[in-house]
């Protein structure tokens, strides 16, 4: 396959192989203590300045990558473009600016070469939203962001659930009331809003720093990640953090989780809006403890056969390796 040359404003430098075979717009070395993926500054701007060198340019974000596109399309030049990280909500058909949105959309990502999701279901939701042939679209699984995975022994019996992005707190709140464990919610200032009545074995923590939030991580027992069915898949970076430390995941059937865990397995699922299947879920892991350590292993496993650094870098070049390829 050939390889083609991949400006990106993707600062992902903790992958050598995309560190390597690629052009970020930024200077890595800057990132070195930061998150893998930067917000947007003037991403969609720069990559149109230097396109030129270079035969795709990889987009990261909804935003960057509807600008980039733009100025292409305006300029009645070739975008290059591969997207990814292009997120979609629920649709608002009566609303005049999400049409305009949608209609914009559209026309960058049919000059595109191609868009990666984040999920297995998301291949459809951007077929549908964007009118794009299925095979100018291709899965990409995220990869974990724990170096060395491996089983960290618990050093309590909490449950923990961490996230913002459409979490289903209202059903674990239900759920707590028959879960024979204690349950800390990480989350933003706006996620729970009245803790008024919050079950006794539930405690919430909001906006907490990243170091803490990793050590509650390292010390529970399990993660339950209860989510709201959308068409965006969320909840993979806390799964694949929590299953790369050993700790099993409780999560609900949603796009996202089920590319991730397979049930009983390495990880346990259960149905969205189901407050009595999450406790029973929960308590079945908090009894059973052949259960616990085969689902701990199994996810590390899992973790270290499908979702590392490396293995995510190659991944991704190979793909956007074949999009290009298709589209000349």
């Amino acid at each position: 396959m050939s390889k083609p040359k991949i400006l990106t404003n993707m600062a992902f430098w903790q992958s050598e192989i995309w560190s390597k075979n690629t052009t970020s717009i930024y200077a890595l070395d800057d990132f070195k203590e930061s998150p893998v993926y930067q917000p947007a500054r003037s991403d969609a701007w720069q990559l149109f300045q230097q396109r030129k060198d270079y035969d795709v340019v990889h987009t990261m974000g909804a935003r960057e990558s509807l600008l980039y596109g733009l100025l292409c399309w305006i300029s009645s030049t070739p975008s290059k473009q591969i997207m990814a990280e292009v997120f979609f909500d629920r649709s608002k058909p009566r609303s005049i600016s999400w049409q305009l949105k949608m209609w914009l959309y559209r026309k960058v990502a049919k000059r595109s070469s191609g868009v990666l999701t984040n999920s297995s279901y998301e291949i459809k939701s951007t077929m549908e939203r964007l009118m794009l042939p299925k095979e100018k679209i291709r899965y990409l699984p995220l990869h974990t962001n724990i170096r060395e995975p491996r089983v960290i022994p618990a050093k309590n019996r909490t449950l923990l659930s961490a996230g913002r992005s459409q979490r289903d707190y209202k059903t674990l709140l239900e759920a707590a009331k028959t879960i024979d464990s204690d349950i800390l919610i990480i989350c933003g200032n706006h996620d729970i809003a009245d803790q008024a009545d919050l079950p006794a074995n539930v405690t919430v923590i909001k906006e907490l720093p990243y170091d803490e939030y990793m050590q509650h991580l390292e010390d529970c027992y399990a993660v339950i990640l209860p989510l709201e069915l959308t068409v965006r898949s969320t909840g993979q970076v806390v799964a694949l953090s929590a299953m790369g430390l050993g700790k099993p995941v409780i999560a609900t059937r949603a796009p996202g989780t089920v590319d991730l865990i397979s049930d009983r397995e390495d990880g346990l699922l259960v149905d969205r809006e189901d407050p009595a299947g999450l406790s029973a879920a929960a308590n079945l892991l908090l009894k059973d403890q052949e259960l616990y350590t085969k689902l701990s292993k199994n996810g590390v496993a899992r973790v270290i056969r499908d979702h590392m650094l490396e293995a995510h870098g190659q991944l991704r070049m190979d793909l956007i390796s074949e999009l290009w390829e298709q589209a000349h």
